[in-house]
């Protein structure tokens, strides 16, 4: 996160999770999606893998329709974050199997 903190930075943009606890949300649009599914997260193993799944898979959503409508900077950033979803999923669904 710390290279999608330089671009903020760079552009002059405030960062919007600046103030914020892991886990909470200030994008009022995530939190219809990922905000039912934080329960679940609270409980053994198996439910938070896939509370964890849920969050990411919404994560390449949103980060690959940036994509369609941004600069190849911030394309390219959000490309190797989507990557990294990608890589948390397929962790977590290892661990399930």
């Amino acid at each position: 996160m710390d290279a999608l903190l330089k671009l903020l930075k760079k552009y002059k943009l405030p960062d919007p999770a600046a103030d914020t606890e892991i886990g909470e949300f200030t994008n009022n649009a995530c939190k219809p999606s990922i905000t039912p599914s934080l329960p679940w997260a609270n409980r053994a193993g198996l439910d938070a893998l896939k509370v964890g799944g849920i969050i990411e898979e919404t994560d390449m959503r949103d980060i690959n329709a940036a994509i369609e409508r941004s600069q190849k900077e911030v394309s390219t950033l959000s490309t190797r974050v989507c990557c990294a979803d990608r890589a948390i999923t397929s962790a977590a669904l290892r661990r399930i199997s």
